[in-house]
């Protein structure tokens, strides 16, 4: 399939302020910039250094990691705060605040 060969539109013969006449007749949109944004809130960064998150990936089997995703799916958290309460269970140092919020298993 071969590109349609466009032809240049010559150059108008008009200003700015008869094109925005003709835009404002025409109901013509147009761009508006959005408010600044807002404060986005302060990032984890602000945790005390013991409680700062590090990053740890390991494998392993199919079912089991099956069944934390399918556990943290019905019970509406994510496969992280699983583990976290699996090991605060077990006596490691997992705090409330550890979890992620709004994905519930804070219990």
């Amino acid at each position: 399939m071969s590109k349609p060969n466009f032809r240049p539109i010559a150059p108008l013969d008009a200003d700015d302020a008869a094109l925005e006449r003709v835009n404002e007749t025409l109901g013509v949109p147009t761009m508006v910039r959005s408010p600044a944004k807002a404060a986005l809130p302060p990032r984890r960064s602000d945790v005390a250094p013991s409680r700062r998150q590090k990053k740890v990936t390991f494998r392993g089997p199919e079912p089991a990691i099956d069944a934390l995703k399918l556990d943290a799916l019905t019970q509406r958290t994510t496969v992280r705060n699983l583990i976290l309460i699996a090991l605060r269970d077990k006596g490691y140092p997992v705090i409330d605040e550890d979890l992620l919020p709004g994905a519930g298993g804070s219990d």
